[in-house]
């Protein structure tokens, strides 16, 4: 498939449109563009030359062979029919990004001076799995109907190697009205093909060097030092707020694991037409995959002490930074918790059709996010009611 953009300008060509008439008169197809010249001066032919239509390839191929087998109930262990379900499957997925020739150049009006390369990869993975529906009680004081459900899952990926996957849910029928569920669940997330392939690029960003006249700036005696040991003179001035960040794919990525525990309850009156219920939940992710970012890196080296951010940064003789790697990486960890409830209400059936209220409710506990801190190890931050500005994510996280 391709992507086509309209009305985008080829930065070469405007800078010779708009340069000299001796430089514009070698350039091939070159027509002097006047933006002085009031309405009507901009001619097609100006257009033309500076004006292109931007079209970029993109191509994403999956291939999925999976078998199933499922049995409608193996036996009856007295609390009902046992049922088991097994399977295999087999994925591959390839995908590709091709930018068109004058954004790769870094000469596409809407990327200005940064290259956009094409990106290219692929994974594949053979899974194993099985799951069984377990009857454990029946009919019995408190236990209306007792269920067990447990799934395994086995996982290979050429890209990074095996993982396992359990999932166990209970659920108790303790009467008509209530019942009560639990699940405690294992899974995971591969990086997708852009954060394990894309072309590295350097692009400017705009960040605040803590080593800019360090010795009058007011920062701490610590960041001092670490400026002082980084070999930046004290008379080094940023010269300027943009400065080049290394973005891009790490093929080195791990996946994202987390655990999901829930536990609560359906309430359906036999006399009422109500459903409620609510459900109280703990999900923990190891390993979340994200930029660093560039001045998160900078303070953690200088304000911080971490070597791992330290380096990262790269600076000239004279002090100027010259580069802060922000590919992506495994930064740290979330945990939330909280609480979904959800309330509806069912009216009786009329010949225009059936109305139903609903009433959904969620109420955040915790958020949790840890990021790796120098020397302590990690730092782990609430942001729950705490809202953040830029594009960081979250932007916030409110309670209710």
């Amino acid at each position: 498939m391709t992507d086509t953009n309209y009305g985008r300008f080829n930065l070469d060509h405007l800078e010779n449109a708009l340069g000299s008439p001796a430089n514009c008169a070698q350039a091939t197809g070159c027509v002097p563009l006047n933006l002085f010249g009031g309405p009507g001066t901009i001619t097609p032919a100006m257009l033309h030359y500076i004006a292109f239509t931007e079209v970029n390839a993109i191509d994403n191929t999956q291939r999925v062979f999976g078998v199933n087998l499922s049995s409608p109930g193996l036996w009856n262990d007295g609390a009902g029919v046992i049922r088991v379900e097994a399977g295999y499957q087999y994925r591959d997925h390839e995908g590709i990004s091709a930018p068109n020739p004058i954004a790769q150049a870094g000469e596409d009006s809407a990327s200005p001076g940064i290259p956009v390369l094409p990106t290219v990869g692929s994974y594949a993975t053979n899974s194993v799995f099985a799951s069984a529906n377990l009857p454990l009680l029946r009919d019995a004081p408190g236990f209306r109907n007792l269920m067990l459900d447990v799934a395994q899952r086995y996982s290979h990926y050429n890209t990074f190697g095996s993982i396992p996957l359990t999932q166990i849910a209970l659920r108790d029928e303790i009467d008509r009205a209530w019942t009560l569920r639990a699940v405690w669940g294992q899974s995971f997330r591969t990086p997708d093909l852009h954060e394990t392939n894309a072309a590295l690029v350097e692009e400017p960003i705009a960040i605040s060097d803590p080593c800019s006249n360090y010795e009058h700036s007011g920062v701490s005696a610590a960041v001092q030092t670490a400026c002082a040991e980084a070999g930046v003179p004290t008379s080094y001035i940023q010269p300027n707020a943009l400065v080049n960040e290394l973005a891009g794919g790490n093929a080195s990525l791990a996946p994202e694991t987390a655990i999901d525990r829930t536990l609560g309850f359906v309430w359906t009156p036999p006399s009422l037409p109500l459903d409620i219920e609510a459900d109280y939940y703990r999900i923990t992710i190891n390993n979340a995959i994200g930029a660093p970012g560039a001045q998160e890196i900078l303070d953690g080296c200088y304000e911080s002490g971490d070597p791992l951010d330290c380096s990262r940064i790269t600076r000239a003789p004279d002090g100027t930074l010259g580069l802060v790697d922000n590919v992506d990486a495994n930064l740290g960890g979330i945990m939330t918790d909280g609480v979904d409830a959800l309330a509806q209400y069912h009216w009786p059936p009329l010949p225009s059709g059936s109305f139903t209220a609903s009433l959904m409710v969620s109420w955040v506990h915790n958020y949790l996010e840890t990021t790796s801190a120098f020397p302590t190890g990690t730092m782990t931050t609430n942001l729950v009611g705490v809202e953040r500005g830029g594009t960081s994510f979250p932007l916030g996280v409110p309670r209710l």
